[in-house]
C-alpha cells in the first residue's frame, strides 16, 4: 500500500508500550528575523494504545521550548509530536 501512495521507504518502530511508531515529517520553525532562535518540530504516525501525553495545541507547542503531545486520528492511529527549542547563535558544548 505505501508503494501505490508514492513511499519508496518508511522507518518504522515499535516502542516499549507496544505502539508502532512510523516516520512522519519535521518542520523546521525560526522564531526570530535573524534565523537563530529555531524551533525544531517533528511529526510521526503512532497505532496502538492512547499515548500518555498531553493533546497538541499550537499554543502547547508555541508556549513551551521543548515538549511531546499527541491528537487522536481514528482507531488506534494517533500523530505524535515532538519539538525542542535552540539558538544557534549560543556556544557549543
Amino acid at each position: 500500500m505505501a508503494k501505490s501512495k508514492g513511499f519508496e521507504t518508511m522507518l518504522t518502530s515499535k516502542s516499549k508500550s507496544g505502539n508502532w511508531l512510523f516516520s512522519g515529517y519535521q518542520e523546521v520553525i525560526f522564531l526570530n528575523d535573524s534565523r537563530s532562535n529555531i524551533k525544531n518540530l517533528h511529526v510521526d504516525y503512532s497505532y496502538g494504545v492512547k499515548p500518555d501525553l498531553e493533546s497538541c495545541s499550537n499554543e502547547l507547542i508555541t508556549e513551551h521550548k521543548e515538549g511531546k503531545c499527541h491528537l487522536p486520528l481514528f482507531g488506534k492511529w494517533f500523530i505524535y509530536k515532538y519539538w525542542f527549542t535552540y539558538d544557534s547563535n549560543l556556544p557549543r558544548t
